[in-house]
């Protein structure tokens, strides 16, 4: 068991939304010298349009977050904090929370003349991301973009299905105004969520129009290749497997060609094409998957003796919390645990998950911006690397942040976009110190904007919640977790 000091090094240790000390420090430095550079070139910079403005990170104690958020100041100081619960310090330590202020690119650029040894010359994450944030944040959205495959008809189509929630309104919870392409919610449409309407008919059917036309020119030669990918083995199961997923993707394209034009929001049209549309996307996604030969890379000798997911895992998380009366309440989530990205992180997870580890914990930090779990006293795992997957990397980078590696301006595969995000909590000293606890990123617009957060390279993103995910916002600390069960994708537990 450990005693109480180890306890609270142990408890402060993994706190996701605390920065690291060394970016801190650099922090100061960029405040200092942009102070005095704005002052010394204010009268240059008069004529720069507002617009081409870079945020720059501001830093904040969570028991002040919201007053400043409604007096928009601009602290670079942070203040931190300790919560504690009968003098020992809990899950929650020191938290340190990101949000934004509005300073000039051409500012930012006459700070670049003053050379900083080290890792000072390095920009923060959330400095250099606004430059080319992507806004998506629907987590199925986020996990079919990830699958480590290229095929130009499935990209296509893809892109085009997509597109069309820009047309797609309405629903159970508030737009995500950052992202223009996803359809109401941060996860979605709920399937059964009312009032969805269609605002233009005529790009819908434009769209699936052409993604018909695709599958009739292309289909044939796509079930071809990706039949080819599969294992000799197979025989013809896996070109009759394709032609079957094909057939379904036409015959759901006609019928949202048919019901546009028999009036997108009338008798309940709405709300089917988007079922349409999202089963589309998924039919995509499996063929995706499909199109994988095997999985993509070898992980590092050094991990080998660690549990690895080579694959993607499904897992139904029941938790048990109450309602707004009070009442016992049991709630659902799923989860897409994903191994293409993170196989070590995500090994050690469905591990966990099917020796029943996680089953009747409780729910140990929940502050409005990380839901966390996973610690148990008196158990000692093997320590994680820290896993990151960068878009354009073929293989995950290991036991280091992408800013130690001065590539803090790299998007990742898995971001830190999408509510209900799914990663390891870790040591944020010790890179490689995540073991069993997990938590979740609840998504604040204003604090962890999608591919502006100071997440994205620090911590092992492994999946996302794709149903249910608004629930995180109402868990407590004391809500337990009844039960994780994997329920597709145990196979590839390795």
């Amino acid at each position: 068991m450990m005693n109480s000091v180890s306890y609270q090094m142990h408890s402060r240790s993994s706190d996701p939304l605390r920065l690291d000390k060394r970016c801190l420090s650099l922090r100061f430095v960029f405040a200092f010298f942009a102070v005095a550079t704005i002052a010394i070139s204010a009268p240059l910079v008069l004529h720069i349009s507002l617009g081409s403005g870079l945020n720059a990170a501001r830093v904040s104690n969570s028991r002040s977050i919201s007053p400043l958020i409604r007096r928009r100041t601009s602290p670079l100081i942070p203040l931190n904090g300790q919560h504690r619960h009968g003098g020992q310090v809990a899950m929650a330590g020191r938290r340190d929370v990101i949000t934004t202020t509005p300073i000039t690119l051409s500012s930012l650029s006459l700070l670049q003349l003053f050379k900083i040894p080290g890792e000072a010359q390095a920009r923060s994450r959330s400095d250099v991301s606004l430059l080319s944030a992507d806004p998506v944040s629907d987590p199925k959205e986020l996990l079919r973009r990830a699958i480590p495959v290229t095929d130009p008809t499935l990209d296509q189509l893809q892109e085009k299905l997509y597109t069309m929630s820009k047309s797609i309104i309405g629903g159970l919870v508030t737009r995500d105004t950052r992202d223009s392409n996803t359809v109401i919610g941060t996860t979605g449409i709920d399937s059964a969520a009312a009032g969805i309407k269609i605002s233009s008919a005529g790009d819908i059917r434009s769209l699936a129009s052409e993604c018909k036309n695709i599958v009739n020119s292309q289909g044939e030669t796509l079930a071809q290749t990706i039949s080819t990918a599969q294992p000799k083995n197979s025989g013809g199961k896996a070109v009759k497997d394709v032609k079957m997923t094909l057939n379904k993707l036409q015959d759901n394209l006609e019928n949202i060609i048919s019901l546009v034009g028999s009036g997108p929001n009338e008798g309940g049209n709405a709300k089917k094409i988007y079922q349409l549309q999202q089963e589309s996307l998924d039919l995509v996604g499996s063929m995706k998957e499909m199109r994988l030969a095997k999985f993509p890379f070898e992980v590092p000798s050094e991990y080998k003796g660690y549990d690895k997911l080579l694959g993607r895992a499904v897992a139904v998380m029941k938790i048990r919390t109450k309602d707004e009366g009070g009442k016992p309440l049991v709630e659902t989530l799923k989860l897409v645990i994903d191994g293409y990205n993170a196989p070590v992180t995500a090994g050690r997870f469905v591990s966990l998950a099917k020796k029943g580890f996680y089953d009747g914990m409780e729910i140990q930090r929940s502050d409005g911006f990380i839901v966390q779990s996973g610690r148990k006293d008196g158990v000692s795992m093997s320590k994680l690397p820290l896993e990151i997957m960068v878009e354009g990397d073929k293989t995950p980078t290991y036991g280091d942040t992408l800013e130690t590696l001065f590539r803090f301006d790299e998007k990742v595969r898995l971001p830190f976009n999408a509510q209900g995000t799914l990663a390891m909590a870790r040591n944020v000293d010790d890179a490689n110190s995540g073991d069993t606890q997990f938590f979740w990123l609840n998504k604040e617009n204003d604090l962890t904007p999608s591919g502006t957060n100071v997440l994205d390279g620090r911590f092992a993103v492994f999946g996302y919640t794709v149903e249910n995910a608004n629930v995180l916002r109402r868990l407590k600390v004391g809500d337990v977790i009844e039960s994780v069960k994997i329920v597709e994708g145990a196979q590839n537990l390795a």
